[in-house]
């Protein structure tokens, strides 16, 4: 029997915010695991994100179970 989500309880990209129903690539930063849609979230987060805003880039939407 397949388990379904409600949308509120779906990981967010942790750089842009797309709403993920599948997949994602889940990489370790600032000591959390986050989820992302793509490599080039990761370079937009790696590159502007996190050196802007710090620990407020990490969003809790974002972050892996």
């Amino acid at each position: 029997m397949t388990t379904y989500k409600e949308v509120n309880e779906l990981p967010r990209c942790g750089s842009c915010g797309k709403l993920l129903t599948t997949g994602g690539q889940i990489e370790e930063r600032m000591g959390q695991r986050i989820v992302f849609c793509s490599d080039q979230c990761i370079r937009v987060f790696d590159t502007y994100k996190a050196p802007k805003y710090g620990e407020q880039a990490i969003w809790p939407e974002s972050l892996a179970e």
